[in-house]
C-alpha cells in the first residue's frame, strides 16, 4: 500500500485534481480505493505497479463512480491479457516490443538498421507509453482517446499507434546521431511531435 500512497500522489499532480488530493486514509481519494480494492481483492496475483495509476487516473476522470470506474480499470486490465503488462517480468512488454521490433524490421527498415547501430531497445523506450497506455505524457483528452482505442480494440491499437509514430517520424530520428539523444527523443518528444504535426493516429 506505501507504493500506492506515493504514486497516488505523483498522478497528476500539475492539474490539482479533488478526486486525487484527499488524504488518502480519509477513505475519500478515489485513486487509493480503486487501486487498493485491485491489489488486494481483484488480482492479488499482479497487485500493484507504477503506471496503473495513470490508466486508473484516466478512467476516474470520465467516470467518477468508484465502483464503475473499478470495473472498467479491472476489463482494461483483462483485455488482451494485458495485466501481464505488470508483472515483475513484465512478459507482455517484452512480447510487444518483440513484435514491434519485427514490423519496424520489415516496414521502416532504414529506422530498424538506425536503432540497431546505436543499440536503441524498444522495451526500454515502450515501458512508459505502454504501461501508462500514453496517460502520463498526453493531455486528458488525447489520453481518454488513446484509452477509448485500447477498450474497443486492445493491444492491436497500441501497436498501430506506435507503428503510425514511427513510420511518420523515422526521417526524424534518422537524423540523431546520439545514443542518449535518440533515446531521449523516442521516450516523449517524438509522440508530442507527432500529435503537433496530426500524425499520431492512423
Amino acid at each position: 500500500m506505501r507504493q500506492i500512497k506515493l504514486d497516488v500522489h505523483r498522478t497528476f499532480r500539475p492539474f490539482n485534481l479533488k478526486f486525487l488530493n484527499a488524504d488518502v486514509d480519509s477513505g475519500n481519494n478515489k485513486l487509493f480505493n480503486l487501486l487498493k480494492v485491485y491489489a488486494l481483492f481483484l488480482d492479488p496475483s499482479v497487485a500493484y505497479t507504477q503506471g496503473m495509476n495513470f490508466i486508473a487516473g484516466v478512467i476516474l476522470m470520465n467516470c467518477p463512480n468508484e465502483a464503475l470506474a473499478c470495473q472498467i480499470f479491472t476489463k482494461v486490465l483483462q483485455k488482451d491479457n494485458w495485466a501481464r503488462m505488470y508483472l515483475s517480468s513484465t512478459p507482455k512488454l517484452f512480447d510487444l516490443s518483440q513484435q514491434l521490433t519485427d514490423l519496424i524490421k520489415t516496414e521502416i527498415p532504414l529506422l530498424y538498421q538506425h536503432l540497431f547501430e546505436y543499440q536503441i531497445f524498444l522495451e526500454v523506450l515502450l515501458a512508459s507509453p505502454l504501461m501508462t497506455l500514453f496517460g502520463n505524457s498526453l493531455s486528458f483528452a488525447e489520453a481518454t482517446h488513446v484509452m477509448s482505442l485500447f477498450i474497443l480494440d486492445g493491444e492491436a491499437s497500441m501497436k498501430k499507434i506506435i507503428m503510425n509514430v514511427y513510420k511518420n517520424m523515422s526521417a526524424k530520428v534518422i537524423e540523431i546521431k546520439d545514443q542518449f539523444e535518440i533515446q531521449a527523443y523516442m521516450s516523449k518528444q517524438i509522440y508530442d511531435d507527432a500529435l503537433e504535426q496530426g500524425l499520431f493516429y492512423c
